[in-house]
């Protein structure tokens, strides 16, 4: 057994033998059902092997290669959802990016610890990626208003409240109102859904950027490395996204959010109306 490990460890692929290791543990796991003096020595050499290979120069590289793929396919998809928008929202992505460059920059010289830093710089990403989002929500929204306003609906309204409020009204026309009635309603909570959505919007946005720019300015006095991620929870389930979509790019936005993972938030997660 150690003389097959070693075997794994020193062959000139990384890839091929992650898979074995890994049916290496689950048979060690199988054979502690029978008893753990059997299972527990495969599972130490399988765990141990995995150490030896992550440790190697070529895997690491072989991994950072892949993260670094992984990114720049993630990030063109990204730049293809900006271009998209109009130029004056496009320019307020890049304020964005910018504020946050400066933020993290600002971090850097303070000497904040480099594990904090890290989970900044990943904190600082979530939160360009929902304020794109969010733009994105606020665009679709935007571009398909609904046909009639409030004050246009609340006059109908009206109006058929009048009409049966009449005594003399017929039971046909009064069924008939009733029921014309009751669909406008649902028409004018439409609308007013709609208004609210666009408000939540609005008001995450100016969150998001008044957060960053907050890091911004105390860098160097705190670390505050709870602030962005507790900002980003609340982002995730207070926002309207998911409900409102994203239009025709629905589809581009859940391949950035699979392409993300694990670090994005969950899609499942991102509903309702809070702040």
């Amino acid at each position: 057994m150690p003389a097959f490990i070693l075997a794994l460890i020193a062959g000139p692929a990384a890839a091929p033998r992650l898979p074995v290791l890994f049916l290496l543990i689950l048979f060690g796991i199988g054979l502690c059902a029978l008893s753990p003096w059997l299972g527990l020595p495969v599972i130490a050499l399988a765990l141990v092997a995995a150490g030896a290979l992550a440790a190697r120069p070529g895997f690491r590289a072989a991994i950072q290669a892949e993260q670094r793929r992984a990114s720049l396919a993630w990030e063109q998809s990204r730049d293809g959802l900006v271009s998209s928008l109009p130029p004056d929202t496009q320019a307020r992505v890049r304020a964005l990016e910018r504020k946050i460059a400066a933020a993290v920059a600002a971090q850097e010289k303070s000497g904040l610890d480099a594990m904090i830093l890290d989970e900044n710089r990943q904190q600082f990403d979530d939160l360009g990626w929902i304020h794109l989002k969010l733009l994105l929500a606020r665009r679709h929204l935007l571009s398909s208003p609904p046909p009639e306003g409030e004050a246009r609906l609340k006059t109908q309204l009206a109006e058929h409240d009048a009409a049966l409020a009449q005594p003399a009204l017929g039971a046909g026309e009064r069924s008939s109102r009733q029921a014309a009635r009751d669909l406008i309603a649902r028409r004018l909570e439409t609308v007013r859904a709609h208004a609210q959505s666009l408000a939540a919007i609005e008001a995450d946005l100016d969150r998001i950027e008044q957060a960053v720019a907050l890091a911004k300015d105390q860098a160097g006095t705190t670390s505050h490395e709870g602030m962005l991620g507790d900002l980003r929870a609340k982002l995730v389930r207070g926002t309207t996204l998911i409900d409102q979509g994203f239009g025709p790019q629905s589809a581009d936005v859940a391949a950035i959010e699979q392409a993300r993972a694990p670090t994005a938030p969950a899609p499942s997660a991102q509903a309702g109306v809070g702040k």
